[in-house]
């Protein structure tokens, strides 16, 4: 099969009954045990019919290993040559990595930078792979990544090859998610555009994503906390999850994310809380070395700029309005983890960061966390 390095977008509302994977002959569908679970029973499975494998108990937040194996186990035999995952990040993540498992064999293990393939021995894959997002993904839908679990730490493949063929991004499959949710969500979608335009490898086009995800977020992010159910906000908030992994595809990340991919696998938390533990503390941090864009963005949020405090006091003001809640890790990371938790940050992440940070910087910046 000709491998296509881009993923068919059908974005649209219904545009799920389009779905046809009627010509393959056994379909793997990959979801949650509920919600996700729901809505490929009344939206998608009236569509399939052909021979179709449900594999129904991935977590919604970071995928282990042995749960990419369990899939693995469940699927083989059953000559597999359509996948589809219905749910969240980590339910793409999964048919990322089975499909992958599923063409070329190995562990998870050997493909890692440092295994004994390592991402080389990602060779185009021929089990054809749709995403079904039920909530705004931020890019993972049609993402080249997938990370999964390993002995508490998160592992990360890339490769063009793991790009889905195509996905089916239908609002009406997001109309039942809770306000708090959608506020992590926007959250996640703002930090990343945010980081996007104030890496150091920020361009014209990653600049042209970032402003318009950054502007779609505050005109619409308290509007469908208010209106969860809002078709026309969600098609807004997915159009801007979208224009923001694609800024960060242009452009890079930087180390709110890296630090925030620590704190989620740790403590099981979902992303978008860990990020806003995180944003306005690394922002404050960042800001001397890249004052104009600081600037913009806050000024886009409505305030003045000018200082890293008045950054802090921004987004800390906007994580508030939005209503996310923020645990406390107090008690919960042990003194001589600190220094750990810091080296891990140190990841692929960190490289678009507008001003370096050393392992000491953060570890400050995790000690005083609330």
């Amino acid at each position: 099969m000709e491998q296509s390095f881009a993923t068919k977008i059908n974005f649209d509302v219904g545009v799920i009954k389009e779905l046809d994977v009627n010509s393959f002959k056994n379909v793997l569908v990959l979801t949650g045990t509920q919600y996700s679970l729901e809505i490929f029973e009344k939206h998608i499975k009236p569509l399939i019919k052909t021979n179709v494998h449900v594999y129904a108990n991935i977590a919604a937040t970071n995928l282990t290993e042995h749960s990419v194996y369990s899939v693995l186990n469940f699927a083989s035999g059953n000559n597999i040559d359509c996948i589809i995952s219905v749910g969240v990040e980590s339910v793409m993540d999964c048919g990322r990595l089975t499909s992958l498992l599923l063409t070329h064999g190995g562990f998870l293990h050997d493909y890692i930078p440092g295994g004994t393939m390592g991402p080389i021995g990602i060779t185009p894959n021929v089990i054809y792979h749709i995403t079904v997002p039920i909530m705004p993904a931020a890019g993972y839908e049609i993402s080249s990544y997938a990370s999964f679990m390993q002995s508490n730490e998160k592992k990360m493949l890339i490769s063009p090859y793991l790009i889905p063929k195509a996905t089916y991004i239908d609002p009406m499959l997001m109309t039942g998610l809770p306000p708090d949710l959608w506020a992590v969500l926007g959250f996640d979608c703002f930090t990343t555009a945010m980081m996007a335009y104030v890496s150091i490898y920020a361009n014209p086009t990653s600049d042209a994503y970032a402003e318009q995800a950054l502007k779609s977020y505050i005109q619409f992010s308290k509007k469908i906390i208010a209106k969860p159910a809002d078709i026309e906000l969600i098609k807004h908030a997915a159009a801007a999850s979208i224009n923001s992994f694609l800024a960060a595809n242009y452009s890079c990340t930087g180390p709110v994310h890296a630090i925030a991919d620590v704190l989620a696998a740790k403590f099981g938390m979902r992303y978008g809380i860990a990020l806003a533990m995180v944003c306005a503390e690394v922002c404050a941090f960042c800001y001397d070395a890249s004052p104009e864009r600081f600037d913009s963005v806050v000024k886009m949020l409505g305030g003045k700029g000018g200082s890293g405090t008045a950054v802090k006091k921004t987004i800390e003001k906007l994580i508030k309005d939005v209503g996310i809640q923020l645990p406390s890790l107090k008690g919960k990371i042990k003194d001589n983890e600190y220094e750990k938790f810091a080296h891990e940050a140190m990841n692929y992440a960190m490289k678009g960061c507008a001003k370096q940070m050393s392992v000491r910087d953060i570890e400050a910046l995790l000690r005083r966390l609330p």
